[in-house]
């Protein structure tokens, strides 16, 4: 008769699996979710986290029935933290401390049980680096086939998205380039970086047409890091604004003039440090460093504060309604959960990562 397998070797095994999923669940609680992309379908949102994963949640069902709000798919995208992600068409992006990735939309919403990028674009080697220097990306925009994406070597580059070819690089900043946006014409891109100013660019020519120094608050010595960590574009092209060490400033983009400064109280000190700022139909949404998701009229009046669940905000994302959704709003931040907010009334839901 066979020998009787040694239940110690069932005990490890059964213990190690255990272990694994303890050590998953682990990290995945410590997510902080940095950004948000819709699916064409926009019933379905994506997240991208500090531990590499994305999530992928499905808000019809999550809103119906409000016991379900897991995600749909989690999967490891990068080995490292995930800092921008965009949604184009039939593709996800994603952009991580050393390459951005393209994957397949219903590769994602399939039900297959390991999805793979198609393509793989290392910014790295495009300034001569070797695969390992870490260049990350912490914005990428796509518009018309081209790929933007803003780097942590100072450099933004406009890839073809088609075959993944280095088209421009635009170079100006001195330190990190943590934002970027484009104007509706698709040829001229607005930056944002660690050295404190913000950059406009011809991407025909790859020359900066401008350059935007902000107002910091005095308490920041002179000594100390002046960044700027957000920047928006409205849908006309009329308006840009920008912000992070400095408060939100706005411009106007046919003298490039600033017209305002949100968020200042009489000391010329920020109130919060803004990490993400959008345009709507009435003004501004932005979130920085506290719990609060800010609602500002251009004029700069501060309309509204909604609490958040996150204390550090990273992502805002407005989906405007349609048949099947209402208008939805969702915040994600150092929190491994995102908030969505219903219009009217501001109705509070919580999707979490596990």
């Amino acid at each position: 008769a066979a020998a009787a397998a040694a239940p110690g070797i069932l005990f490890d095994a059964d213990q190690s699996y255990h272990q694994e999923e303890q050590h998953h669940r682990t990290l995945l609680s410590s997510s902080t979710l940095l950004a948000q992309a819709r699916a064409p379908d926009p019933r379905f949102l994506a997240a991208c986290s500090s531990t590499g994963h994305v999530f992928i949640w499905d808000l019809f069902v999550a809103l119906e029935e409000r016991t379900r709000n897991k995600p749909i798919r989690t999967f490891r995208a990068h080995p490292d933290c995930i800092y921008s992600m965009v949604s184009h068409q039939h593709l996800l992006i994603t952009a991580g401390a050393t390459d951005i990735r393209l994957w397949h939309w219903k590769d994602l919403l399939s039900d297959q049980s390991e999805v793979k990028a198609f393509r793989t674009i290392v910014p790295g080697l495009f300034a001569g680096a070797a695969v390992n220097v870490c260049t990350e990306t912490n914005a990428v925009v796509v518009d018309n086939g081209r790929l933007f994406a803003a780097t942590g070597d100072s450099n933004s580059y406009v890839v073809n998205l088609s075959t993944g070819a280095l088209e421009t690089v635009l170079k100006g900043h001195t330190n990190y380039v943590h934002c970027l946006a484009l104007m509706p014409d698709g040829n001229t891109c607005v930056t944002g970086g660690e050295d404190g100013t913000v950059k406009v660019w011809d991407c025909r020519s790859a020359q900066c047409t401008r350059t935007l120094r902000p107002t910091f608050p005095k308490s920041i010595p002179p000594s100390s890091k002046k960044w700027i960590g957000c920047v928006a574009v409205d849908r006309d092209g009329d308006w840009v604004v920008a912000g992070g060490g400095a408060p939100l400033t706005l411009w106007n983009t046919r003298s490039f003039s600033q017209v305002n400064v949100f968020g200042r109280d009489g000391n010329g000190d920020v109130l919060g440090r803004p990490q993400h700022v959008m345009f709507t139909d009435e003004g501004l949404l932005s979130g920085g460093n506290e719990p609060f998701l800010n609602n500002w009229q251009l004029s700069g009046q501060l309309f509204s504060r909604v609490s958040t669940s996150a204390t550090s905000v990273f992502s805002i994302d407005v989906h405007a309604g349609g048949s099947d959704l209402p208008k939805i709003m969702t915040v994600a931040g150092n929190v491994p959960s995102i908030d969505v907010f219903l219009s009217p009334g501001y109705s509070c839901q919580t999707l979490d990562v596990l």
